[in-house]
Formats: C-alpha cells, structure tokens, sequence
C-alpha cells in the first residue's frame, strides 16, 4: 500500500520508511528525503471520512470525545452532516428522543440542547454541530466529536452516522 503526500503545488506517491520517505512527483521526479533532515511533518487526515458516534460512550456524560483522526488547519473549509437518534432516556423508548439538533431541553452542562452533536478542535472549546454545519475552521488541530448527555444523569443509547469534510484553503 502506498502513501500519499499532498503539498500546496503537488501530490506525491510513495512509502513512508523507518528512516527516509521515498516519493515519486511529476514535478520533482524521484526523491528521498530523510526524516531526520524534516523540520516539520504533519499527518493527517484530509478529505472525506464517515464514522458513527456512539450516545452510550460519547454522549452519557461530559467530555466524552471521539476523535475523528480529522486534523484541521485555520482557515479549512470543515463540513459536517449528521443523521440518526438518540434516546435520552432509554428505560422510556420512544419519549425522550433527539436527533442530532438535540432535544428541547439544556443538556447536562447547560451549554447544548440534550442529545446535540457538538465538536470541538483540539483543546478549544465545543461548538454546535447539529445535523448541518459548513464553517471556516477558526483554530487548528485535531477535530472531536460528542453527543451532549442528557439532564437527567443517565446513559443515553443510539447514536449518529457522520461524515465530516476537510477541505484545505
């Protein structure tokens, strides 16, 4: 299996080794560059990934993450979209139901509606995701996902199917 290197005027495809990285451009022809000699390098996950977040493991109490494996940049077009319920109050089916908007009531914190899918990048703070968001990433680093819990001190069940975009500016 190959590696794909994507920079700002091309892509390059190659495998990654212990000691050198190894690639072959159009523009550049063959080369190898030793890690060692790298500055920086910054692996990530670029374009399109789809997940499912689970309410029972990320959404029954706060900060409860999932990382995506979606490392974000300043700037990055971020699109995420959202589908799926989640119980609230799962010894009462069907009663307390939220989809990924959330429910009509504060989630445990006060912050979100119960139920709502937030995220945040890296250590910032969460912000609202819901069932549709296409945003400028303000911050960079690492993008994670969460369900927020319900008011009512008990593990929610259910969960989201989400696919999450980055595209680089």
């Amino acid at each position: 299996m190959l590696d794909t290197i994507v920079a700002l005027e091309m892509t390059a495809t190659g495998r990654i080794q212990v000691d050198s990285l190894k690639f072959k451009s159009s523009a550049l022809g063959e080369l190898t560059v030793k890690l060692a000699d790298c500055r920086d390098m910054v692996f990530s996950l670029s374009g399109r990934v789809e997940l499912a977040i689970d309410a029972a493991k990320h959404g029954s109490d706060l900060n409860q993450w999932l990382d995506t494996g979606a490392e974000v940049a300043r700037g990055d077009s971020l699109s995420i979209r959202a589908t799926g319920s989640v119980e609230l109050w799962p010894q009462g089916p069907g009663m307390y139901t939220a989809t990924p908007k959330g429910y009509n009531t504060a989630g445990k914190g006060g912050q979100f509606m119960a139920g709502s899918l937030v995220a945040k990048i890296g250590n910032g703070n969460a912000f609202f995701v819901g069932e549709k968001l296409d945003w400028a990433a303000g911050e960079t680093g690492r993008l994670f996902l969460a369900v927020t819990p319900s008011p009512w001190n008990n593990a929610s069940s259910g969960g989201y199917r989400v696919e999450v975009v980055v595209g680089t500016n």
